[in-house]
């Protein structure tokens, strides 16, 4: 039996189907929570400090930086006071433990440029042992 294919009674100018807009909807939203975040980053008007500052935990106050100098004979000077081994171990880690995390200066090791490698490696340990993780390095 052949069937004879008609055109419906749907005319010419009727929508013939719907799309749903809830998952567009939804695209659209997190385009918008990604672009919050990522335009301020782009401009650099955004504070490197993140959201501590953002949800009013101490304003605009920024944790001090402290500078642990080594020299190229291996002494460590924290703040510019000579200190040894063992005076930086602890002095890292009651920093680490009377602090928050978010309370936690970044520390500064700066070098000499005739500094040994294993001088820096030495106080990156005894930081990341004491449990701080803000630890720069630069040589002078």
């Amino acid at each position: 039996m052949k069937r004879t294919w008609q055109r419906s009674s749907i005319g010419s100018r009727q929508m013939l189907a719907e799309i749903s807009l809830t998952p567009f909807i939804g695209v659209l939203q997190a385009v918008l929570v990604i672009c919050m975040f990522a335009l301020p980053m782009a401009t650099h008007k955004a504070e490197t400090w993140g959201w501590y500052s953002m949800c009013g935990f101490g304003g605009n106050d920024r944790p001090q930086s402290i500078r642990v100098a080594i020299k190229q004979t291996g002494e460590t000077y924290w703040n510019g006071i000579a200190v040894n081994r063992a005076e930086l171990k602890s002095q890292l880690a009651f920093l680490a433990h009377t602090r928050g995390p978010l309370d936690r200066p970044q520390i500064e090791v700066v070098g000499e440029p005739a500094t040994d490698y294993d001088d820096f490696i030495r106080v990156f340990a005894t930081a990341k042992d004491a449990g701080l993780e803000n630890v720069v390095a630069s040589i002078e």
